[in-house]
């Protein structure tokens, strides 16, 4: 073992206890840090099941996912059946979903957090499960969407609500 790390140790053991608890906060505070980037795991399409509907997951553009805050994921095949599963807190309530990632649309495959997201809700767009809503990350991309696909924009708290009503 190395000098350093035995001559700190050893003064950790023979210092005052409020050294010691002050240590052991910065230990706690470092494996919080690591532990807090929990990131969604790549959808295997063509082979996941929608963890709310049971279809097998295909389309790129449309599958989105829910990461717990022990790092858990959930994948859907589309944001409606994300966000359907999600309000309904059957299995996860919403105080354990760390969060909440959506494919965009105008880069297929490629998650992004689902509340920064800019939406699409078109007839056009024929999403898997009907509510025809698709994520963009940026706005430009959101913006061209409504006019390629003559839909309206929305956020996430809209697509929420209509997601829900759906």
């Amino acid at each position: 073992m190395n000098s350093r790390i035995v001559t700190w140790l050893l003064r950790i053991l023979v210092a005052s206890p409020l050294v010691i608890v002050a240590h052991l906060a910065m230990v706690a505070l470092a494996a919080l840090v690591a532990c807090s980037d929990l990131q969604p795991a790549p959808i295997d399409y063509g082979s996941a099941q929608c963890t709310s509907c049971k279809m097998t997951i295909t389309d790129k553009q449309y599958g989105s996912e829910i990461v717990t805050t022990t790092g858990k994921t959930y994948a859907f095949d589309a944001v409606e059946c994300m966000l359907s599963w999600y309000a309904s807190e059957g299995v996860v309530k919403m105080n354990q979903v760390h969060s909440l990632w959506v494919s965009d649309h105008a880069h297929p495959g490629t998650l992004i957090d689902a509340k920064s997201a800019c939406y699409v809700a078109s007839e056009e767009l024929h999403s898997p499960m009907g509510l025809n809503v698709a994520a963009f990350s940026s706005s430009a991309d959101c913006d061209a969407a409504v006019t390629t696909y003559s839909g309206t924009k929305h956020t996430y708290t809209t697509v929420l609500e209509m997601a829900k009503e759906h």
